[in-house]
């Protein structure tokens, strides 16, 4: 099934680290960005979340388009995990510039 042949197994890998760091780095950059959106706190968290993440599922989505290429869960894994690390960030950032 070429299905199959297109997920990822590694669930290890720096790569993962990789995908952490810079879905925190993003979150952190947009959480500096929505601090000047007269959002509510919640809202600007949430932002940051859903766009960090959206950026990690393009990226998962062209690499599995590429030649030998996969969608791997487990990159996007860590991607919600630096997304949702710089969700706290998105929140005291736009609750204290309110």
């Amino acid at each position: 099934n070429i299905m199959t042949k297109k997920i990822c197994n590694d669930r290890k890998g720096y790569d993962k680290i990789f995908h952490l760091c810079f879905s925190f780095g993003l979150g952190t950059v947009l959480a500096g960005v929505f601090s000047f959106v007269p959002f509510s706190p919640w809202l600007a968290a949430l932002c940051v979340l859903l766009l960090t993440l959206a950026v990690g599922i393009g990226k998962e989505i062209r690499d599995s388009r590429k030649p030998g290429g996969h969608f791997c869960v487990w990159d996007l894994a860590a991607d919600f995990i630096g997304a949702l690390a710089a969700t706290p960030v998105a929140y005291f950032a736009n609750y204290f510039t309110e």
